[in-house]
């Protein structure tokens, strides 16, 4: 959020952001689809694996400050299923998140790639099928996207992006998973 709201003032040039935000100020490059899962603690996995949303709302959560698209995705996924925790925690990182999520401290949502990882390495659980979709963008100002360094600098980032995602497809568990 805070990326978004310096691009948008004219305070950063460009600036990578997850979120769905939009503004007439701001242009944006997509770069990449992103799910959102819910996680806990990996002791906590057998007493919640049959949890409903109240039980869950019931456990401390770890959350964001306001200004993130994580405490979006959090706010609407509480509205959507007409809960409000309990009690919440607010840190301002995912690894600090990731970590407190690990030492046994509460829920969170997690980027599923990294959810991922994590569960696979006995660190925490994923609860639930639950995705929340969001993007990671690059921004830049849209009264400047003909600017020849903004131009330059938004061709080398789809280029790069381009050529991880060829990379990916064509690696051998891309391949395994098509």
């Amino acid at each position: 959020g805070a990326a978004f709201e310096k691009v948008r003032d004219g305070e950063l040039d460009v600036a990578f952001y997850y979120g769905n935000l939009v503004h007439p100020a701001v242009a944006a490059l997509p770069l990449r689809e992103l799910a959102f899962r819910i996680v806990v603690p990996a002791a906590w996995a057998g007493r919640l694996a049959n949890a409903d949303w109240n039980a869950i709302a019931a456990e401390p959560w770890l959350t964001t400050p306001p200004i993130s698209t994580h405490h979006a995705l959090a706010t609407e996924l509480f509205a959507a299923h007409g809960i409000e925790p309990t009690r919440q925690v607010v840190a301002d990182h995912e690894a600090v998140i990731s970590s407190l999520v690990a030492a046994g401290l509460g829920v969170a949502l997690m980027r599923e790639d990294t959810a991922l990882a994590d569960a696979a390495a006995g660190r925490l659980a994923i609860w639930g099928d639950t995705r929340l979709w969001t993007h990671l963008q690059f921004l830049f100002r849209r009264d400047r996207e003909n600017d020849p360094a903004i131009h330059a600098v938004r061709d080398v980032v789809a280029d790069v992006w381009a050529r991880a995602a060829n990379v990916h497809a064509t690696s051998p568990e891309a391949r395994r998973a098509a």
